[in-house]
Formats: structure tokens, C-alpha cells, sequence
């Protein structure tokens, strides 16, 4: 019985020893095993093969999708859904809607995670306020994630939709733009245009501000004669980079970096 101490000679030897039967952590047979022993070890096996199958940390499963039979770590039995796949592509088909496994991972199966779809399908592909046709969201007029309706949902581009989320627009009637803090009011109507800078907007301005920098060819070539790339960036605040693109855009060679 498990727990009882006898005498017993252990392999090889010729004097009895106190032994303490214990029973094996894998396959529950009962065996005497020396205090000095069960003090030294954690685990209790009968044989070696029980010590090889039982230092096994893998179990066999069937996937919840396939139905295929394979071995997963038992450190990953815990799972939010409770489900096991066998490879990455079957976890994917299961979170399809499709597949009708809809408690698999998080909840992006169901219609409240497909908002952005809804929302192109029902306003466009492009951003109601700024006409912008890249980098586009779908906002939520009362916040509410889970409303879904397709009142509810507006297609911005992300420059509008940030500044909807950071408080300095808000949505009004007929779903237009409003700005809500006056005193960003000059700013937002000097750097962009319908309170927003569209892309085409934004490599315009770009090129603008670069041109007023930019002194023509007759006088940077006679700059470059005499000072080196550092310091023309310095005289017009810009990097040394930028020099070299106006010396190669304008065919000059022109001196060292720094001398």
C-alpha cells in the first residue's frame, strides 16, 4: 500500500534497506523506492520507459477544424476559445465566418469587427470630408464600437479622422466638418486645405518650400567655389544633403563637406 515502508535489497546490493512504496507518475504502479531517493527526485517512475514516456511534455489532440490528429506542448493546452488547431492555415479557416467556428480567437467574426466594410460599402471609398482616397478609416459619429449601422459610420482618411478623435473637429449636421477649438481654427485652415492635407497636398506644399530655399545656378556655383557644403547648409538653414541635391540638380561639383 502507498506509503508503507518495508526491507527490501536493492539491485546489486547485499544489505536490506528501508524502502517507501510509492506509485508511478505514469503509469500508477505501486514500487519501493529508498527516502534518499524520493528526497533527491520530484517525480516517481516504476521503470525507464515510464521515465521516457512521461518526461514526454507533448499530447496528441484532434484539430477542431481538419479533425487531423497532432502532438501540442501540454504548456499550450490554455487557450481563450478553448479550441486547438493543428497549423496556422486551419486556425485562420476556423476564424472565418464561413467556417460557423465563431467562438474561435477574438471576436472579429462577428458584423460589429467588419465596421470598415460596412462603411465603404455604404459611403465610398474615399473620405467625406477631404475627398482623400488613401489611408482611409471608418469612424464612429457616437463612439460606440459596437453600433454599427451604416448611420453611424463615416469613411475619413486618417489626418481627418485624428483630428476628429483628438477633439479639434467634430461632426455636424449633414455629417460635416466642424471645428470645435477656435484657436486651432488659423492653423487648420492655413496648412490644409478643407481642414485636411490631402496627399497631393502635402508633396505640393513640399515642393514650394523647397523652391523658396533653393538660390538658382548662378549663385550657388559661386558659392560652391569657395565654401564647402556645410556651410552653404548653414547659410540657408538647411542640411548639407540638401546642398548636394541642388549641386546635382543644377550639374555642379562642388567641394568637400567640410572642406
Amino acid at each position: 500500500m502507498i506509503g508503507d515502508i518495508i526491507l527490501a535489497i536493492e539491485k546489486g546490493g547485499t544489505r536490506a534497506r528501508k524502502h517507501i512504496i510509492v506509485a508511478c507518475d505514469y503509469c500508477g504502479e505501486e514500487f519501493p523506492k529508498t527516502p534518499r531517493a524520493i528526497r533527491a527526485s520530484k517525480s516517481n517512475y516504476c521503470s525507464p520507459k515510464c521515465s521516457s514516456d512521461g518526461s514526454i511534455r507533448q499530447i496528441t489532440l484532434n484539430c477542431d477544424y481538419c479533425e487531423k490528429e497532432f502532438q501540442i506542448k501540454k504548456c499550450r493546452l490554455s487557450t481563450i476559445s478553448g479550441l486547438h488547431f493543428c497549423s496556422r492555415e486551419c486556425r485562420c479557416q476556423a476564424q472565418t465566418r464561413e467556417s460557423g467556428i465563431l467562438q474561435c480567437g477574438t471576436p472579429r467574426t462577428s458584423n460589429i469587427w467588419d465596421y470598415r466594410g460596412i462603411a465603404l460599402a455604404s459611403h465610398g471609398s474615399k473620405c467625406e470630408w477631404c475627398n482623400e482616397i488613401l489611408l482611409l478609416d471608418a469612424h464612429h459619429i457616437d463612439h460606440d464600437r459596437t453600433n454599427v449601422t451604416p448611420d453611424n459610420l463615416m469613411v475619413l482618411c486618417v489626418y481627418c479622422h485624428a483630428l476628429e478623435t483628438r477633439g479639434f473637429v467634430g461632426v455636424g449636421i449633414d455629417r460635416k466638418m466642424v471645428i470645435l477649438k477656435e484657436d486651432v481654427r488659423s492653423f487648420l485652415l492655413d496648412k490644409y486645405d478643407h481642414s485636411v492635407m490631402s496627399t497631393s497636398a502635402v508633396a505640393e506644399k513640399r515642393e514650394i518650400s523647397t523652391t523658396k530655399k533653393r538660390p538658382d545656378k548662378e549663385s550657388l556655383s559661386q558659392m560652391v567655389m569657395t565654401m564647402t557644403l556645410v556651410q552653404i547648409g548653414q547659410h540657408f538653414n538647411v542640411a548639407h544633403q540638401t546642398v548636394s541635391n541642388w549641386c546635382r540638380k543644377y550639374d555642379l561639383t562642388p567641394k568637400g563637406r567640410y572642406k
